[in-house]
Parts: structure tokens; C-alpha cells; sequence
């Protein structure tokens, strides 16, 4: 009965990520709109997929997102090229799967997946609150630095021409988190 019950919560949280994935990139059934992403490593623990989807780190407009225990996707080189504002994505979107070992795969998908999916690009500016200073965000950079301490790369400040290397980290309480879980029944 446990691995059937295990084996449910696995393919709902896969079915969750897909399904967020999908939303995401707005795909229809024809081939030139599947998504393609290439195996190109492991960070931490996690398997990492690149691509062009989400992407290119020489263009200087590049995203990701994780599902954890599953994946980290990312725009082509971020994660292959080594370079330091790829490695400081990384870092973040490991935050992400520190996340979920803290509060469990159920609350990551309800709560901290939804609400970072519906605030990034636009789609949902929290009370006009952008997407890297949005608590799902700055909760897993806070992690991600407690991690990897001195070899965590992000900035908590914006300078100019580093844009990219602006990850503020953020605790959150243990009260706040339990108003999120009620708030998502």
C-alpha cells in the first residue's frame, strides 16, 4: 500500500511539473513546437537539461526553472558554458530543490511552484513585486547561499552591468509558511 501510495505522489508530481511546463511555453501539438532539451551534466545531485527554449546564456536572455529530484532545465549554456552568471542560475535553481527537501514535494508543487510560476515574466506581479524579489525567489537563494556559503556567487545588490548576478536571499518563517499551506486548500 506505501508503494502504491508513493508511486501516486510520484506521477502527480510529475503530471504537476509537466503540465506547468506546458503552460509555460504555451505549446500546441506540432512538431516544430515540442520541446527539445539536451542531458548536459549534473549539478549537485541534479540532472540538467539545456534548451534553446528557454534561452541562450550568449544572448544574455536566458531562464530556467526545476523540478526537483527530476531536473533542472535551463537555456542553452547556462549550466555548459561555466560561465559565472550561469553557475549563480545554478546555485539558485538548486534553492529550488532545497525547497522542496524542507518542505516536501506536495507544498513545493501547491504552493512554491504556482506562485513562482505565476509571478515570473509578467504574468502575475505579486502586488507589483518582480520575480527575482519575489519570496518563492529569495527564499531559495537564501538556502542556495546557506549551502554553498562561500562559493555562493549571487549578489544582494544591483550593479550596473551585473544584472545578472542579482540573486537577494530572503528567510522565511516557519508561521508564514504555514499560512501559504492554509491559504492553498
Amino acid at each position: 500500500m506505501e508503494d502504491l501510495k508513493n508511486i501516486i505522489k510520484v506521477v502527480s508530481v510529475l503530471l504537476l511539473g509537466m503540465a506547468w511546463f506546458f503552460f509555460e511555453f504555451h505549446l500546441s501539438d506540432t512538431d516544430a513546437n515540442k520541446i527539445k532539451a539536451k542531458y548536459v551534466g549534473m549539478f549537485q545531485g541534479q540532472r540538467v537539461f539545456e534548451s534553446s527554449m528557454l534561452g541562450s546564456i550568449v544572448s544574455d536572455n536566458y531562464s530556467a526553472f526545476t523540478l526537483p529530484d527530476i531536473g533542472i532545465f535551463a537555456g542553452n549554456g547556462v549550466f555548459s558554458s561555466s560561465r559565472i552568471d550561469g553557475i549563480v542560475m545554478m546555485q539558485h535553481e538548486f534553492g529550488h530543490v532545497l525547497q522542496a527537501r524542507k518542505v516536501g514535494m506536495r507544498f513545493y508543487y501547491d504552493v512554491i511552484a504556482k506562485e513562482s510560476s505565476m509571478n515570473c515574466d509578467g504574468i502575475w506581479a505579486y502586488n507589483g513585486i518582480s520575480h527575482d524579489e519575489f519570496w518563492t525567489e529569495t527564499w531559495a537563494n537564501y538556502l542556495s547561499k546557506q549551502y554553498f556559503r562561500d562559493r555562493w556567487f549571487g549578489m544582494e545588490i544591483k550593479f550596473p552591468g551585473h544584472y545578472h548576478l542579482y540573486y537577494p536571499s530572503k528567510n522565511v518563517s516557519a508561521s508564514f509558511l504555514m499560512r501559504k499551506l492554509l491559504s492553498s486548500f
